[in-house]
């Protein structure tokens, strides 16, 4: 989020460093893409290219996908369209590693599930990202240096979001006169805040590794053979600012209050081993913790794990740990 537009200001009622990533019409936000290097370092914005499509309530691609791309209505600025809504799909326009837009106004098809579908082609290495989009389009490949990024932008918080949908005349899935009152106290979504990182390093636990203000975590010193027993750690009072209200019947009648359940996405680069099967459940504060090991033939050098955090509502965060080989 850049700015906070006009609508609904008590959404953000409670004090927070973290990213909103839940929008409504008049929010002016930004998207960003990260694209790391063969050693696990992010690229700098300005080495790379992108094109930026909104592809309403549905997704960019189907079953027929190199149809679906082909369609025109992908050349058409959506700023000069007459009526762009949420649900409209038209070229959102050009970047680097991001691009800034208002949220346009609401769309029917929105409402159902409560997002639109943005599309990024990127490109490095000194790679154009319009030839990236142009091959897809033409000939169904994805060209060297290129890739495309889906985007699902969080409109909400929902209930409010309803609330403003049946002011500008549109047909919501609830009547919201039938709502009860507490479910408008829903906060807006934000990115998951991580507090810190636990290490033990062949079964022997370590100091909690602070997360820096650069999303770096490390450098950790590890020798050759070694395995890591990882685990990412929420901030708590950030999580327990982000309750939602579910509905209970389909008549949404009666709600069950949730808390929200993070994730963790792992990628490597360097001398390391990661046991995805141990990952891929859910949890509220403390992640269940991954395994890495070290390749028992590493040289010195810096091996680094890239940590994606991320909820069910769109929000996700970053972070860098940084393993130093002796």
């Amino acid at each position: 989020m850049v700015e906070l537009g006009p609508l609904a200001p008590e959404r953000v009622l409670f004090p927070s460093e973290a990213q909103i990533s839940e929008f409504l019409p008049g929010d002016r936000v930004r998207l960003e893409v990260v694209v790391v290097d063969p050693s696990g370092l992010p690229l700098e914005d300005a080495a790379l290219d992108s094109v930026w499509l909104h592809c309403g309530a549905g997704p960019c691609q189907g079953g027929s996908e190199n149809i679906v791309f082909a369609d025109p209505v992908y050349d058409q600025p959506c700023d000069e369209l007459d009526d762009w809504t949420t649900d409209s799909r038209c070229r959102l326009g050009e970047g680097r590693g991001g691009i800034e837009f208002t949220t346009p106004a609401l769309g029917e098809g929105t409402l159902t599930k409560g997002d639109f579908a943005v599309y990024a082609v990127v490109a490095w290495n000194g790679q154009r990202a319009e030839d990236c989009w142009s091959t897809r389009r033409v000939r169904g490949v994805i060209a060297p240096d290129c890739g495309f990024v889906r985007f699902d932008g969080s409109v909400g918080p929902y209930w409010t979001m309803l609330v403003h949908a049946e002011s500008e005349g549109l047909s919501t899935p609830f009547a919201t006169t039938q709502l009860p009152a507490a479910v408008y106290a829903q906060q807006a979504n934000r990115a998951p805040v991580v507090d810190h990182v636990e290490l033990a390093i062949n079964g022997e636990a370590q100091a909690p590794v602070e997360v820096a203000a650069s999303s770096f975590v490390g450098p950790v010193s590890v020798e050759p053979g070694d395995v890591l027993d990882l685990t990412v750690v929420a901030d708590p009072n950030e999580q327990l600012a982000q309750l939602y209200f579910n509905p209970w019947t389909p008549s949404a009648d009666a709600f069950t209050v949730v808390f929200e359940t993070l994730w963790l996405r792992v990628s490597t680069a360097g001398a390391l081993t990661f046991d995805r099967d141990r990952i891929e459940g859910p949890a509220l504060l403390a992640m269940d913790s991954i395994e890495l090991q070290v390749h028992d033939a590493a040289g010195p050098g810096t091996a680094r794990v890239v940590l994606v955090t991320y909820d069910m509502r769109g929000a996700e965060d970053v972070l860098w740990l940084e393993l130093e080989i002796q």
